[in-house]
């Protein structure tokens, strides 16, 4: 009966659309807080702010309940300031994904940021200092000097969020109603607490553990934390 179950998930189309859309919605979510948070690590390492201070402000928004997150950005996006401000369509599947990304990034970037910073501090100031007295330029000082010292720190932030991101549950159930964001975690918290298929749920569930080893095993394969340039 178990595999009865697997099989039929693996069988159905809502499935994999259920998949396609978690996996676009981390890609997304995850790309644009390893931007977002470069960009405040390199300013806060550059304006040499004490990192205890800085990182319970930037752990603020992660320390908040994910389904309080999830409660205002929906709210934002879908009926609040975003329809208002912009004029778009609030009850649209695209504001309802925009409010989950939103939400994801929001509660996100800032232990991305703590992450990158801590391995910001590993690079030597004198190798920069040396690679500019060589007549390196900005580019090659980023990519010889600061980029090899911080690798890992970015791996490390990359795996993390990607696999925190696959099993968020709440911003995409509460975005559900105005928008239909269905992911392997909302299909499953449906089928196992909506329709009451136990079964079908626990092979979900099974289903989601292993679609998160493959894509730690991938990012593991790509980024390859433990390498030194």
């Amino acid at each position: 009966m178990g595999l009865d179950n697997l099989t039929g998930l693996l069988g159905d189309r809502s499935w994999w659309l259920a998949v396609s859309v978690t996996l676009l919605l981390v890609v997304v979510a995850v790309g644009v807080q390893l931007v977002l948070a470069s960009v405040v690590a390199a300013s806060i390492r550059r304006l040499r702010l004490p990192l205890a201070v800085v990182s319970v402000l930037l752990l603020a928004p992660f320390a908040l309940l994910p389904v309080v997150t999830a409660s205002v950005w929906r709210d934002a996006v879908t009926s609040g300031v975003g329809p208002a401000w912009f004029g778009y369509d609030g009850g649209s599947s695209a504001a309802a994904a925009f409010a989950v990304v939103a939400a994801e990034v929001w509660r996100g970037t800032g232990v991305t940021a703590v992450i990158l910073l801590v391995g910001l501090t590993r690079v030597d100031r004198r190798l920069i200092d040396s690679a500019v007295a060589d007549g390196a330029t900005s580019w090659q000082r980023l990519l010889r000097v600061t980029w090899p010292a911080a690798a890992p720190a970015v791996a490390v932030a990359v795996l993390y969020r990607a696999t925190d991101a696959l099993r968020a549950l709440e911003g995409p159930l509460l975005a559900a109603p105005s928008g239909g964001v269905r992911t392997v975690p909302v299909l499953t918290w449906e089928t196992t607490f909506e329709s009451f298929e136990r079964g079908l749920g626990a092979a979900s569930g099974v289903l989601l553990l292993v679609l998160t080893g493959l894509v730690a095993a991938v990012l593991v394969a790509v980024l390859r934390p433990g390498r030194r340039a």
